[in-house]
């Protein structure tokens, strides 16, 4: 993160050293696995697309327990999760 816009527009600005968390291979296994989130014809997160970016995905949802989801109506999605990335971006 490099920086924080609040709503109210104050801005948190910060500079900080990367460190290297896997290796380019491992990298590059991952995004390929998970760019079929998003561009593949079955994928769970092919609504976050953006035409002309390359992008990669994870969706996700959350397991509640048997005696809560009862109350719950049937085919509801208690929380849904996407976190993506391109190149240059990742939210």
């Amino acid at each position: 993160i490099n920086k924080i816009v609040q709503n109210n527009g104050v801005t948190h600005t910060y500079k900080s050293k990367g460190k290297r968390a896997m290796s380019p291979a491992t990298a590059f296994m991952i995004t390929n696995m998970l760019k079929g989130v998003m561009n593949s014809s079955n994928g769970s997160g092919t609504a976050a697309k953006i035409s002309g970016l390359y992008e990669a995905g994870k969706t996700g949802t959350t397991q509640y327990p048997d005696d809560y989801l009862n109350k719950v109506p049937a085919m509801s999605t208690m929380d849904s999760w996407f976190s993506g990335y391109t190149r240059n971006y990742s939210l």
